[in-house]
């Protein structure tokens, strides 16, 4: 007679395509937690060229009580991917490590599951991580510590506070690092499809957003990660029309939530005095070097500011090449 299913507490989401060479120590990462609750992985595994589908189903048939595997016959891309493998998703927790990342603690979720437990206010909680250079083999170790002043993380004043602070970029959070509520995930899934769907590139950003927009979010500051950084990802890439249309995704996701959820003008300013205007400015730079006029007005659409004088010369002279001549551009071109 077959036995109850023993209920899953946590689903780890892992995403993977053409990750051979990390997805041997991303599945074992996730193998070797020691937890004192059940516990799958459901990899959605998009048809790789190379031999990750193969190490997939192997471990699949090894481990068939732990591991799901959702894949099809053909390529569907990262949008479809990733909701057909949350849809997958069982557990009342859902973590997140994608094929070429994996996990140093084998405590991770232990930790990150009694947190959530005993704070029914914490909608997620993640932690900090090393950062590796897959061509040099260089770490950064404790990437967020490094760069940010984690002591901000541990409380935050409210809702709104905090989804200021991813939105403007104070704060960051690495996916292989993060734990969630399933449920709000699919609230944020469910109330913004739009951020899901194939107009931003980025998935995981707008999921955090969202959930800082209904919970309060925890840091623990400590590594439980390696993040490797690729030559070619989905945020990183040799082709610049490829980077570029990256950049433009970012750019319309940000504009997206600031027209979504009023923020503050404090944090209005720091957003547009900040990175975006300097992504804006790198996509005129990189329009009027093409002499693509239609990606200029692409972004001059969705952007709510008037350009800077600097940015009205790249945008026009993405359009009239015979402004690159004219010393003001030239001015302009060096800055």
């Amino acid at each position: 007679m077959r036995q109850n299913k023993v209920p899953v507490l946590v689903s780890v989401k892992m995403l993977t395509y053409n990750h051979e060479s990390f997805i041997k120590k991303a599945i074992e990462g996730v193998l070797k937690q020691k937890t004192s609750f059940h516990f799958n992985l459901v990899i959605g595994e998009d048809c790789s060229t190379d031999k990750t589908k193969e190490i997939v189903l192997q471990y699949a048939e090894k481990y068939p009580d732990k591991i799901k595997v959702v894949t099809s016959k053909s390529n569907v891309g990262i949008t479809k991917n990733s909701q057909r493998t949350h849809e997958a998703c069982e557990g009342k927790y859902m973590a997140y490590c994608e094929g070429d990342d994996w996990w140093i603690d084998d405590h991770k979720l232990e930790k990150q599951v009694k947190l959530l437990e005993e704070n029914p206010e914490y909608g997620m909680v993640h932690t900090d991580a090393h950062f590796r250079n897959t061509q040099t083999g260089e770490l950064k170790t404790n990437y967020l510590k490094s760069n940010f002043n984690t002591n901000h993380y541990q409380s935050f004043i409210s809702f709104q506070d905090q989804y200021e602070k991813l939105l403007t970029k104070k704060t960051e959070v690495i996916t292989a690092t993060v734990i969630a509520r399933k449920d709000l995930v699919d609230k944020a899934r469910k109330e913004n499809p739009l951020s899901f769907s194939n107009r931003f590139v980025a998935k995981d950003a707008p999921t955090w957003l969202e959930i800082s927009r209904l919970s309060k979010i925890h840091f623990l500051p400590e590594a439980t990660a390696i993040r490797n950084e690729l030559p070619e990802s989905a945020s990183r890439s040799n082709n610049k029309e490829r980077f570029y249309d990256y950049i433009f995704s970012l750019v319309d996701s940000k504009i997206h939530y600031i027209n979504k959820y009023p923020i503050s003008e404090k944090a209005y300013k720091v957003i547009f005095n900040g990175y975006l205007s300097k992504w804006a400015t790198n996509i005129l730079r990189f329009s009027y070097r093409h002499n693509n006029f239609e990606r200029a007005q692409k972004l001059k659409a969705i952007y709510p500011e008037n350009f800077t004088i600097k940015q009205q010369v790249f945008y026009w002279a993405s359009k009239y090449p015979f402004i690159h001549k004219n010393w003001l551009f030239n001015y302009f071109r060096k800055t």
